[in-house]
């Protein structure tokens, strides 16, 4: 959307299915300090997630991912997260766990 994609300021428009229903979401990242730190806003219908990774060493073929996650409601989201509020730590995780797997093919 706008900016140099994948750096701090860059804007950029997410598309990909979750089984059910299509999504389309806004990512802005805040923060850029890869191999350290990356901070980024994801927007889309009513949801607000600010987005804190941290890579910590932990040996010579080791990381530790700590991630701390926000998520805001708007609109009637608000009443969607009371009764799917799982479902946003679910998909988190299964997000996290994705990504390790990669990373430890590659």
């Amino acid at each position: 959307v706008s900016g140099e994609p994948g750096m701090a300021g860059g804007v950029s428009r997410m598309k990909f299915n979750e089984g059910w229903r299509d999504v389309e979401m806004i990512e802005t990242i805040q923060e850029n300090n890869l191999p350290d730190s990356f901070v980024a806003i994801y927007e889309a219908g009513g949801v607000h997630n600010v987005n804190k990774n941290r890579f910590e060493a932990v040996g010579a073929k080791q990381t530790r991912w700590v991630q701390d996650t926000e998520f805001t409601f708007s609109g009637f989201m608000r009443i969607m997260a009371l009764f799917m509020g799982g479902a946003f730590k679910n998909q988190t995780q299964k997000t996290m766990d994705a990504f390790k797997a990669f990373a430890e093919r590659s």
